[in-house]
């Protein structure tokens, strides 16, 4: 039982290719995560989006696997941000937020 509910955590609900050709997961733990923190992204498909065909893709400064990929959302003159980490040639989605600037 307790293996059924674990892997209930690491449910993924996509797998999709970045606009760099590189596979990035989502998985249900991170989506829960960003429902119950940011709850105002609750499209999936504009994650996706942002992934598939961001405005910017910026590397962290301290961390070369980690990414931010920018979707410019006009209508808001805001930008929705998806953190992904990559771990061994595959990135995870981490988080997801809209934010003004570009970090």
């Amino acid at each position: 039982m307790l293996k059924f509910i674990k892997s209930l955590l690491f449910f993924i609900i996509f797998d999709i290719e970045d606009k760099t050709k590189r596979t990035i997961r989502l998985t249900n733990d991170r989506w829960k995560h960003i429902m119950e923190r940011h709850p105002d992204v609750n499209n999936i498909n504009l994650i996706i989006d942002t992934l598939e065909n961001p405005s910017i893709i910026r590397q962290d400064k301290f961390d070369e696997m980690l990414n931010y990929y920018y979707k410019y959302i006009k209508e808001d003159r805001t930008y929705l941000m998806v953190a992904v980490k990559y771990l061994k040639d595959k990135g995870y989605v981490i988080t997801s937020f809209y934010t003004k600037d570009v970090k």
